[in-house]
């Protein structure tokens, strides 16, 4: 892929850092001789996002998140993030136990729980429909996790490369 006039990138090599504003992207296809014009518009925390009326294409929506937030949604959804068929996400428990081993002594599941919560609650508030119950109404909540998984992946908040925070490969 070549990134702008100055960066081509391989398989393998690091992510190039992009300025706020518009980027062009050559992406080579499955045949080497296919190129692919992208143009993207990278959309930083102060500047607000455009919509192009004509192009229909809607606002970017990145959730920001800190690094303990980063590290136990990205354990939960590394099912998801690794493309496995028929990808469920980890319980609590089964969460606390990953996190125990990158981080002994630190992840209970009742930790876990706290945290999720406290991401679902946060993104509910910024207009995230469907991450908890509305007033009077019961839910599952293994289906609200599933949606705030879903909303990060699909945001582009969480994706591959962060599967190195757990010491997986992305392929």
């Amino acid at each position: 892929m070549r990134v702008g006039r100055t960066h081509v990138l391989r398989k393998g090599d690091e992510p190039v850092p992009l300025a706020d504003g518009r980027t062009s992207l050559l992406v080579e296809g499955a045949d080497p001789n296919g190129l692919h014009l992208v143009r993207v518009e990278v959309v930083g925390a102060a500047t607000p996002p455009r919509r192009d009326p004509c192009s229909g294409t809607a606002p970017v929506r990145c959730h920001r998140l800190d690094p303990a937030e980063r590290l136990v949604m990205t354990v939960l959804a590394q099912r998801v993030l690794l493309r496995l068929a028929g990808a469920t996400l980890l319980t609590s428990r089964e969460a606390a136990a990953e996190l125990e081993v990158l981080a002994p002594g630190v992840w209970t599941p009742r930790k876990v729980e706290h945290l999720v919560k406290r991401v679902r609650e946060r993104l509910a508030a910024h207009g995230v429909d469907g991450l908890v119950p509305e007033p009077g109404s019961t839910g599952y909540d293994s289906a609200y996790r599933r949606n705030l998984i879903d909303e990060l992946v699909d945001s582009g908040t969480l994706g591959t490369p962060d599967l190195r925070l757990l010491g997986l490969d992305e392929e």
